[in-house]
C-alpha cells in the first residue's frame, strides 16, 4: 500500500534531521553553530517536537553506550529557540532509559502513541525500541535542566502541556518504583553495590518539586474539569 503524501514528507524530514544530527556529531559542531543552523534547518525540513526529541535522544545500534555529549548542549539549543519542550524530552528520555533494562516487564512504547497525528504516529509504530547501556548520568543533567526551565516559568506554557507531563510524570514514577524493587532484590542477594538510577532519581525529584510548585500546574491541575482529560 501506498503511503500518503503527508506521511512521506514526514519520513523525508526525519532522514534530513537524523543526517544532520550525524554529521553535527561526527564534526563535533559547535553548540553555538548547531544553534544559528537551527532555523534554516526547520524552515526547509519542518518537524514536530515530539519527533525532534526522539531523534535527538534515541540509542541507535552504533550509539547506544550512553548519549554522545554534544547533544546535550544541541538540546539546550533546542530547547532555547522553543523547537522542543518539557513534555516531549521527558516522553524521549523515557523511552531510551537504561532503567527499562533493569525492569523487563515495563511495556516499550507505552507513551508513544496518546495525541499523535495519524503521520507522527506512524513514526513510532513497528520500531523496535534499542535502549541506552547508562544513560544515568544523561538523565540527570536533563532532567535538572528541565527543572531549572519550570522553575523560571518557562519549561511548561500552556495547561495543555500540564497535562501532558502529568501523564509522563506518572510512568516515570512507575519506573522508578519497579527499578528500586529489584535493586533491593539484588542487594538482598548481594549482586549489585549501588543503585545506578540514585542520581537520576534525585534530579527527577527536583524536577517534580519544580513542577508541583509551578503556579500555572497548581492553577491547572487545581481546576476539577482538568481531572481526567488530555486538555482543559
Amino acid at each position: 500500500m501506498d503511503r500518503d503524501p503527508a506521511t512521506e514528507r514526514l519520513s523525508a524530514s526525519v532522514a534530513a534531521w537524523t543526517k544532520f544530527l550525524n554529521i553535527a556529531r561526527l564534526r563535533r559542531l559547535d553548540p553555538d553553530t548547531f544553534a544559528s543552523y537551527l532555523p534554516y534547518h526547520f524552515d526547509k525540513h519542518p518537524l514536530p517536537p515530539i519527533i525532534i526529541a526522539d531523534v535527538l535522544l534515541r540509542a541507535t545500534e552504533r550509539y547506544h553506550d550512553f548519549l554522545d555529549p554534544r547533544f546535550p548542549l544541541y538540546l539546550k539549543a533546542l530547547l532555547n529557540q522553543r523547537r522542543v519542550d518539557a513534555p516531549v524530552v521527558l516522553r524521549a528520555l523515557f523511552k531510551y532509559s537504561s532503567i527499562h533494562n533493569r525492569v523487563p516487564s515495563q511495556a516499550s512504547g507505552a507513551l508513544t502513541g496518546e495525541g499523535l497525528t495519524k503521520e507522527v504516529e506512524e513514526q513510532f509504530q513497528n520500531q523496535p525500541v534499542l535502549r541506552f547501556r547508562n544513560s544515568y548520568a544523561d538523565e540527570e543533567s536533563i532532567l535538572w535542566r528541565l527543572a531549572q526551565l519550570v522553575h523560571q516559568g518557562r519549561g511548561i506554557t500552556t495547561p495543555k502541556k500540564v497535562i501532558q507531563v502529568t501523564k509522563v510524570l506518572i510512568a516515570w514514577m512507575r519506573l522508578f518504583t519497579e527499578a528500586a524493587a529489584a535493586f533491593s532484590r539484588d542487594a538482598f542477594h548481594g549482586l549489585q553495590a549501588r543503585d545506578e538510577t540514585e542520581d537520576a532519581r534525585n534530579a527527577f525529584v527536583l524536577f517534580m518539586v519544580a513542577f508541583s510548585e509551578s503556579p500555572r500546574v497548581r492553577h491547572t491541575l487545581g481546576k476539577p474539569v482538568c481531572k481526567g482529560r488530555d486538555e482543559c
